[in-house]
């Protein structure tokens, strides 16, 4: 059973605390369980890497830009930051998008990692938890029942 947007209306506790406390862990699960190309470790382990060496590319460009300024400094780390996971975490909520038939598009994905990123992937998670129940239950129901076997004489 596919679905043709995000139904999500509520996102499970256990979800959001994971999310909120350790995004780049619950981005790798999502990852892992789309792609299924390399380890969910490795999807956790890159996106970590994504953010911290943008945020210090974008601490040393606001350095560059304007010495001995905290907040320029600060401000730009964060928007290299932002800037990097969006690209990175929005191009896998397209694949997730296209694995589950949802409605959105590219730009829309990068923005929305763009500005928050952890409330997106904990979006992602409720929704492939809600997609993968969905398509168990439709194989429980609709399972054959296996033909009686006669006993031979």
């Amino acid at each position: 059973m596919s679905s043709t947007h995000w139904k999500s209306s509520y996102i499970d506790l256990d979800i959001l605390v994971y999310g909120w406390f350790c995004t780049p862990c619950l981005f790798g699960e999502n990852a892992y369980k789309v792609d299924r190309r390399s380890s969910c470790p490795s999807y956790a382990i890159s996106y970590s890497i994504v953010a911290l060496s943008s945020q210090m590319l974008g601490a040393m460009m606001g350095n560059f830009l304007i010495p001995q300024d905290p907040v320029s400094v600060s401000l730009c780390a964060s928007l290299w930051n932002n800037f990097a996971i969006g690209l990175y975490a929005g191009n896998m909520r397209t694949k997730i998008r296209n694995e589950y038939s949802l409605r959105g598009s590219l730009d829309r994905d990068i923005l929305l990692h763009f500005l928050l990123s952890s409330c997106v992937v904990c979006q992602e998670a409720q929704e492939i938890r809600e997609q993968t129940k969905i398509s168990e239950d439709d194989e429980l129901k609709y399972m054959l029942i296996p033909e009686p076997q006669m006993m031979k004489q």
